[in-house]
């Protein structure tokens, strides 16, 4: 009947339009998150400082995503972390090295997703809001620089495609802050060199 063909047709542009919303939206995604990535490639290209790099990483992460903390946790010598970006615990708070699920993450070297920090036993609380944490290593040349570390409000949000963009967003740091390492490695050669 004309009836049932019209309804089908009315049917089937429906679903092709509701189709054709996702599909924009998620080329819209994938636009906006490659942003970011270029964003943090260029900061992380641009400075020869470790904490240039972390805290203008972190800065741009927050700016443009919807985690409630984005941190980067550098290692010192005195076995805690050093974190740049948001504040992470009251002032003077500490983290060890293997502390934490930033300290797993950087004690294995794998990324730790957790969906509910209430049910992890190393979640350490120093934000209320927190329900879910991503820590991801920064690896380069088979060492570990650091952790990225992502938090937020709502439980169970960082899924493969948040996973992804953070373990991106890790390389680009740690490309940046080896190649800090060696600028400065090379600088102290030639300081040597000329000395001499």
């Amino acid at each position: 009947t004309l009836a049932g063909t019209l309804a089908a047709v009315i049917w089937s542009m429906t679903v092709l339009a509701s189709a054709n919303r996702r599909l924009t939206l998620e080329v819209s995604r994938e636009k906006d998150r490659q942003m970011l990535l270029n964003r943090v490639l260029a900061i992380s290209a641009g400075s020869r400082d470790a904490d240039e790099i972390t805290g203008g990483a972190a800065g741009a992460i927050a700016q443009a995503s919807g985690w409630s903390s984005v941190t980067v946790a550098l290692p010192s010598e005195d076995h805690f972390f050093r974190f740049r970006g948001s504040s992470r615990g009251p002032a003077g708070e500490r983290q060890g090295h293997d502390q934490g699920v930033i300290g797993r993450a950087y004690a294995t070297g794998l990324t730790q997703r957790v969906a509910d920090v209430r049910s992890d036993p190393d979640y350490l609380p120093f934000s209320a809001e927190t329900r879910s944490e991503l820590a991801v290593p920064l690896r380069r040349n088979g060492r570990i620089l650091g952790v990225l570390n992502l938090e937020s409000a709502d439980a169970g949000t960082l899924g493969p495609e948040e996973v992804r963009l953070a373990e991106s967003l890790a390389e680009a740091i740690s490309l940046g802050l080896e190649n800090a390492r060696l600028e400065r490695a090379r600088d102290e050669v030639t300081h040597l060199m000329v000395h001499d």
